[in-house]
């Protein structure tokens, strides 16, 4: 079996004890937490409010769950995958991403502190990376960007195409470049500070 049945004050519980042993926050994972928020909500309800709760999701969400789960959250930990539709709809399978994230980043920048994560991927430095980081250069100054380069083709392993291998460190090298020459204000490789 995997996982084990809790009630919301039983997971308050084991939040409380995890904080007296020098845990500094609780935080929520996905893809997307949001299919869990009554539960959570009401598992922060038996926490006190202090608790420094981290949203981590891919932010495929909606207006009104950021808007109630403003003042509850206090760290947006969210994704920008992508700079071109194309690739979002090619590799994910999802129409319209950037227009959705593009609408959903400054309202998550708004409600609380924002580290966004970019994952540099083989043969989509102009076509995402550039994009992205210049999109969040303009309208997310305060975040905190965070560049990934541990791009790995778990599903794509012996197909064919860009996707298939790992970053080449020439490529690694020119995103990285390319990150620090935006100078953003908080700024990080690989959860590292850059």
């Amino acid at each position: 079996s995997h996982g084990a049945l809790l009630s919301p004050r039983e997971l308050a519980e084991r939040i409380a004890q995890r904080r007296r042993e020098g845990a500094r926050n609780v935080n929520f994972v996905g893809g997307l937490p949001d299919v869990n928020v009554l539960y959570i909500l009401e598992v922060l309800t038996h926490c006190p409010p202090d608790t420094h709760v981290v949203w981590n999701t891919n932010l495929w969400t909606t207006e009104e769950a950021i808007e109630r789960l403003t003042g509850v959250v206090t760290t947006w930990l969210t994704d920008l995958k992508f700079g071109a539709d194309g690739c979002a709809k090619r590799l994910a399978g999802v129409e319209d991403y950037t227009e959705r994230l593009h609408r959903l980043l400054p309202m998550v920048d708004q409600a609380g502190d924002l580290l966004v994560r970019h994952l540099l991927m083989p043969g989509h430095l102009e076509c995402c990376t550039r994009p992205a980081l210049e999109w969040l250069r303009e309208n997310t100054p305060d975040a905190t960007i965070n560049l990934m380069t541990g791009y790995h083709p778990f599903a794509l392993k012996g197909s064919k195409g860009p996707m298939s291998g790992p970053l080449e460190a020439e490529e690694r090298e020119r995103g990285i470049q390319l990150f620090e020459s935006k100078g953003f204000s908080s700024a990080m490789v690989d959860g590292q500070l850059a």
